[in-house]
């Protein structure tokens, strides 16, 4: 394995961009799209220089689901003549898959893209204190995020920041554990002030998973230290009218008694029409699905013979990416869903398992990010959101990329 240069600016300017991904992805419009543009584009511009390619069957498998989504993607748009803007989302996939294939032959490190998400969370925060108490926003959000995709974004790079306190004590280096540890309630702390729910359940998930993985390293001690903070900074926010927290939950309540006795027009009420509507579309055509603009025709119709609540004609996702997929693409569209989701987390697991205490911080990292996405998709369809499905897709990425570039760089340094 040979690197075109182990020190030079392309090195500098491919880590640049990975610390960019994190440190941009909330707070500018568009953010997420930097890091993964400019690596594109440099990895385009070397591939005439590159004669060789070394990757292994992991690296194959792994593109195989991505281009495999984005092959369904192809196929259902051009069958069913829609306009091919519906393959913008689906695209990313296969430009991940390709990415995939050469950034791991690059030398980059994986302190770059974790200090990213790190900064990405802390400003986060920042922002979500300031936007809750100075401005009076009710849920946090930006300019360019809702609320929705602000918090669930800012608790996976809190969690990826979690990860990163082991990747920083198997150095030795303590002061950036305690900052990545920072980052972590950093992020949790955007997460709670944007109001959004979905990320809440996903949390103690994430942390569970966190906690399998680490099990055996974990003194007693340290749990009980770390279930204790996580259990008193969670009950500070749900104690404190002024966060939101409250108020959300208490919503959950309310909004159910509202639909039992008729009324629709609250968030979980608009959801359950939707997937009544969906339902119905899925009975219909369960193997191929409506296609986008097919099922928005249906559930148009659905509307009137059913009485659903006009409203749900306004939104462009059934909040159920799994519903989504099944009524828009049929089984063969949920499939290629699940496979996303399953094949990377089974690849992430067995590398979290190896016993290379380097690469097992981000191994981890991959898997709770593919815990939260894959929960965040039960109310939200996170994979219809620009922010979501680039930031879902090149986390993921990225990750592999520095597990596999750490390999690379320890079989090139061991003694032969």
């Amino acid at each position: 394995m040979k690197y075109l240069s182990d020190t030079g600016w392309d090195s500098m300017f491919l880590n640049l961009s990975l610390f960019s991904f994190g440190a941009l992805a909330l707070l500018f419009s568009s953010g997420y799209s930097v890091g993964p543009f400019l690596i594109i584009i440099f990895l385009l511009l070397v591939l005439p220089f590159k004669a060789k390619v070394d990757i292994d069957k992991d690296d194959l498998i792994f593109s195989s689901v991505f281009i495999l989504f984005f092959t369904v993607g192809v196929f259902d748009t051009v069958l069913r003549g829609q306009s091919v803007s519906n393959l913008d989302l689906f695209s990313r996939y296969l430009l991940g898959a390709f990415v995939i294939f050469y950034l791991s032959q690059r030398n980059i490190k994986e302190s770059f893209l974790l200090m990213g998400f790190a900064v990405g969370a802390i400003g986060a925060s920042v922002w979500a204190l300031y936007a809750k108490f100075i401005l009076d926003m009710p849920r946090v959000k930006t300019e360019h995020l809702d609320p929705v995709n602000f918090g669930n974004i800012s608790l996976l790079m809190g969690l990826i920041s979690l990860t990163s306190v082991f990747w920083a004590l198997e150095q030795k280096k303590k002061p950036l554990a305690a900052l990545m540890l920072l980052a972590f309630f950093c992020g949790m702390t955007a997460s709670l002030l944007s109001g959004s729910r979905s990320g809440w359940v996903a949390l103690p998930l994430a942390l569970f998973a966190l906690y399998k993985i680490y099990e055996e390293i974990l003194k007693d001690k340290v749990k009980k230290a770390a279930l204790v903070g996580f259990v008193a900074f969670v009950a500070i926010f749900a104690l404190l009218p002024d966060t939101g927290v409250q108020h959300r939950i208490s919503l959950i309540f309310s909004d159910i008694e509202h639909y039992t006795q008729g009324h629709s027009t609250t968030s979980i009420g608009l959801r359950f029409e939707m997937w009544r509507s969906a339902y119905e579309a899925i009975i219909q055509k369960p193997v191929f699905g409506w296609g986008e603009a097919g099922f928005y025709e249906f559930q148009a119709n659905m509307v009137e013979q059913m009485n659903l609540n006009p409203m749900i004609l306004d939104f462009k996702h059934l909040h159920n990416q799994y519903i989504e997929e099944l009524a828009k693409r049929g089984v063969i569209g949920l499939v290629a869903l699940l496979l996303v989701f399953i094949v990377p987390f089974k690849l992430f697991y067995k590398k979290s398992q190896t016993g290379n205490k380097r690469t097992k911080p981000l191994a981890a990292a991959g898997v709770v990010v593919i815990i939260c996405m894959a929960d965040f998709c039960l109310t939200q369809g996170m994979l219809r959101i620009t922010s979501a499905v680039m930031f879902f897709v090149f986390t993921l990425v990225f990750i592999w990329c520095c597990i596999r570039a750490l390999e690379k760089r320890e079989i090139i340094q061991s003694p032969a």
